[in-house]
């Protein structure tokens, strides 16, 4: 395993795009690695000059610590391997990720898992706005991969995504599933306004009920819905995680929508 440890606080955001499994791998040495470029504020430095690199790549693991809040773009691109964070972590964690596992042990800023399409990504803490969203101007969000969230997440998850799996433990805020094309969204707790806006496929599962959902948004009936045993299964193994036995064996209200697109998304509530 590779550790890095962060020297000191920064002051300013360290865009740290170079620390991913894939760029390590290539160089090897931690000489060269320590020779990596990053970019603090507007000038150029290496990976050496803010943190301390010991032990070894081969077995494709990466272990960071510090105060990492400042530190954006871990993970870019990331294809293979593992990352292990201890503490929280900046802007654009895990962005374009194709697949690896990355581990948070902490909270983590906006825009996680941007553009990302394979590979599994967990957070202990809580996430800030856009996870795994569409960037700006970009017409689809994530097109696969599996997020776990273990507290809150912030405005706009998901937005847009097209293929994938996401699971929040507590709270979303508003517009979660906004624009969604394909791709499945559980949410614990509370959901915020604009749930579902634009959605025109896929599924979002609740297990409370909504304090407001769009009028554009139709009542279809109520069922068992089995399948969704098959994503507990995954999600209490592959996290070791309890989740709700209701969520397991309940009985779902199922909504259709956004009638003002497709019409055919669903918002699945576990009523009992």
């Amino acid at each position: 395993m590779l550790v890095l440890t962060l020297k000191e606080s920064l002051s300013v955001p360290l865009e740290a795009e170079s620390i991913s499994v894939d760029v390590f791998f290539e160089k090897k040495s931690i000489s060269d690695i320590a020779k990596l470029p990053v970019f603090y504020g507007r000038d150029r430095y290496e990976l050496g000059d803010f943190f301390d690199i010991k032990g070894s790549i081969d077995d494709a693991k990466i272990l960071i610590e510090g105060d990492l809040t400042k530190v954006k773009r871990i993970g870019k691109g990331m294809s293979f391997g593992e990352i292990e964070i201890h503490g929280d972590v900046g802007m654009h964690l895990a962005e374009g990720m194709k697949g690896g596992k990355i581990s948070v042990r902490g909270s983590v800023s906006d825009w996680l898992g941007c553009g990302m399409s394979g590979g599994i990504i967990r957070v202990d803490g809580n996430v800030g706005n856009f996870a795994c969203a569409s960037a700006w101007g970009e017409k689809k969000g994530i097109t696969g991969g599996v997020v776990f969230i273990n507290g809150s997440v912030g405005d706009d998850l998901g937005r847009r995504m097209r293929r994938g799996t996401i699971l929040v433990m507590k709270d979303a805020g508003d517009f979660a599933g906004c624009g969604v094309i394909a791709g499945t969204i559980f949410i614990m707790g509370k959901v915020g306004k604009g749930l579902g806006a634009e959605m025109k496929r896929g599924s979002i599962v609740l297990l409370e009920e909504p304090s407001f959902l769009l009028p554009s948004f139709r009542y279809s009936g109520g069922f068992k819905a089995l399948f969704i045993n098959l994503y507990v299964s995954f999600f209490e193994r592959e996290f070791s995680v309890k989740l709700p036995e209701k969520l397991k064996n309940g009985y779902f209200k199922r909504y259709m929508g956004d009638f003002l697109q497709l019409g055919k998304g669903e918002v699945l509530v576990c009523s009992s």
